[in-house]
């Protein structure tokens, strides 16, 4: 009985064990091949291995997942279906169904994907010929990695070799889907890295250049070096050649080269389309460029130039400034170190704010140069007193005229109907200073201090001494005028901060933890010395709202009390503020 019982016993243990076999995840190694599945069998007799549920199959640095695959030893080829997936080293392979055969690399992808980098072509029947080409048959081809492609190539057969080119037989050009431009063959380049040819034509349209169709060229130089080279063509304009050239000197240095030429059958001084063939010459060129030096100076420059007042607005794909008031053109040398900064800078406007677009830039001030240097705040022989300077220096420069001429009735605007003579009438007018030299020294002194643990209290005191040398001669009749002038005050500064903080969160070591903080800050500024000598340039800003002293230069500023100076650094106010700053913080720390 005993006996009989033990047997019972054993036999259901091997039946339960049986059951947790069969539904446990299998895997095995055979022939190199890595299995793994929910269940995998083998026919000895044939020679082939089935796997169903979860399959991998690795192979060296190839692997194949799927729902259901057969294996034939024989042949060495795998049949997988169901969701399948190849990934080689250079390729992310995705179809219905794949024949593959894991040794000579050669196999077939039905209703299919072959993805390499960015690079995307599909087809009812790919066929993987060795480790790097395929033919597709009724495919398609995009560089676009989206779902879907903005754009693609459809074509009737597309011979691919990864790390080379695709060939592309009567190549259809879609976007979103819609035929645009059919060619009877096409080559594309399928690599990671730069290859020079031709790229994929681009479209536009404008109302008043019709539409337009676009050829890139790309040349790729060297490792640090290519240029793309493009032929557009407008439907009313006519043919632009556009180029850009970028280049790499170092990690840290680069630079990017952009110019367009295009005789404009379309362009018009109004704006408007004339019916006519002009035949108006216009370009533009714009250069960008960053410079490690050493001994940490930096060169930068920013240039931007164009044929006509109207190109930035016309062709705003290929430049910025439409809307702006001028193109500006800088490049500056810097040096910063811990403690002091050091810039030389020159900057050259081109005024945008004229009707004719073919209007000369006599008018537009220029900074030509300006210089700068910051010392950082650094202690007084360990006593808490703090010592910083600044100090500017600015050339107000221009083509011909020192001064901007009045109208000599009201409104008193600028005329470009020039007497050749400053003029100046007290109460009434006067013509306007634009150009001459400025230097301004800031040297300031702070002793911050603590009261308690809560409040942190800043006191400061800065001097301000501006000096001008301005360009214009005027005649002995003008009394409160002098070439040199000087305008200097005294401003004091006390802040007052303290700061709350909570932390939030378990002290677990592991979960994330939130601290929230309040930094309240009231501010008292006053300048208790002024010295302004009652010279013309510096205007009256004593009944001027406060928020105007950072207001840029602007012509309202022509018939007003204020008068017009260099910028805004020249104005003063009676300045007597108080400011409350309120700064909220939540800062979370994470858990890695």
């Amino acid at each position: 009985m005993r006996a009989s019982l033990h047997g019972l016993l054993f036999s259901a243990l091997i039946l339960i064990v049986s059951a947790l076999m069969s539904s446990a995840y299998a895997a095995s190694k055979t022939d190199g091949l890595e299995l793994s599945a929910n269940d995998i069998s083998r026919d000895y007799e044939t020679r082939t291995v089935t796997l169903e549920g979860n399959v991998r199959i690795g192979f060296g640095a190839e692997a194949i997942t799927c729902q259901k695959a057969t294996i034939n030893m024989k042949t060495q080829t795998i049949s997988a279906e169901g969701g399948v997936v190849l990934e080689t080293v250079d390729t992310f392979i995705e179809g219905e169904k794949i024949i593959y055969n894991y040794k000579s690399k050669v196999g077939e992808i039905h209703k299919g994907s072959v993805q390499a980098g960015q690079v995307v072509f599909l087809g009812d029947i790919i066929k993987k010929n060795s480790a790097t080409k395929f033919v597709a048959r009724s495919a398609s081809y995009t560089s676009c990695a989206t779902c879907p492609a903005a754009w693609s190539f459809s074509g009737h057969e597309i011979e691919a070799e990864i790390g080379g080119y695709a060939y592309i037989k009567y190549p259809i050009l879609r976007v979103a889907d819609f035929p645009i431009l059919i060619l009877p063959r096409i080559l594309v380049p399928l690599k990671s890295t730069r290859q020079t040819g031709l790229l994929v034509p681009s479209f536009d349209y404008s109302s008043i250049g019709g539409t337009a169709i676009s050829l890139p060229y790309f040349w790729a130089i060297n490792s640090s070096q290519d240029l793309t080279y493009t032929i557009k063509n407008y439907e009313k304009r006519g043919l632009k050649h556009k180029v850009e050239y970028r280049y790499v000197l170092s990690p840290g240095s680069h630079g990017i080269f952009n110019a367009a030429y295009l005789r404009d059958d379309a362009f018009s001084p109004t704006g408007q389309p004339t019916g006519e063939s002009l035949n108006f010459n216009r370009a533009f060129m714009s250069y960008k460029h960053y410079y490690d030096l050493p001994n940490n100076y930096v060169h930068r420059a920013n240039l931007n130039l164009a044929s006509d007042l109207r190109y930035p607005r016309d062709f705003t794909d290929e430049m910025l400034g439409h809307g702006d008031p001028a193109l500006e053109n800088k490049t500056s040398l810097t040096k910063n170190t811990n403690e002091q900064h050091f810039s030389i800078e020159a900057a050259h406007y081109t005024n945008l704010l004229k009707a004719d677009a073919q209007a000369d830039n006599n008018d537009s001030v220029h900074r030509f140069p300006e210089l700068q240097y910051g010392l950082m705040e650094q202690e007084i022989l360990n006593t808490n007193l703090f010592f910083k300077f600044d100090f500017n220096y600015t050339n107000f420069s221009r083509r011909d005229f020192a001064y901007d001429d009045v109208k000599s009735t009201s409104p008193y605007e600028p005329t470009e109907e020039r007497d050749g003579q400053f003029d100046y009438i007290l109460g009434s007018r006067m013509d306007r200073i634009r150009t001459g030299h400025r230097y301004i020294f800031q040297p300031s002194l702070s002793y911050p201090f603590h009261i308690g643990r809560y409040l942190d209290v800043l006191p400061s005191v800065t001097y301000n001494e501006a000096q001008y040398r301005f360009n214009v001669d005027p005649p002995p009749s003008i009394k409160n005028y002098e070439r040199n002038a000087a305008r200097r005050y005294l401003q004091t500064d006390i802040s007052f901060k303290t700061k709350y903080s909570a932390v939030f969160g378990i002290e677990d070591g592991k979960s994330n933890r939130y601290k929230h903080e309040i930094e309240p800050e009231i501010i008292y500024s006053r300048i208790p010395y002024t010295d302004r000598p009652e010279h013309i340039f510096f205007g009256d800003f004593q009944n001027q709202p406060y928020y105007r002293h950072n207001e840029p230069v602007s012509n309202a500023d022509f018939a007003g009390s204020s008068g017009l100076q260099f910028d805004y650094r020249d104005r003063l106010f009676n300045k007597n503020l108080a400011t409350f700053v309120f700064s909220n913080y939540l800062i979370r720390k994470s858990y890695l």
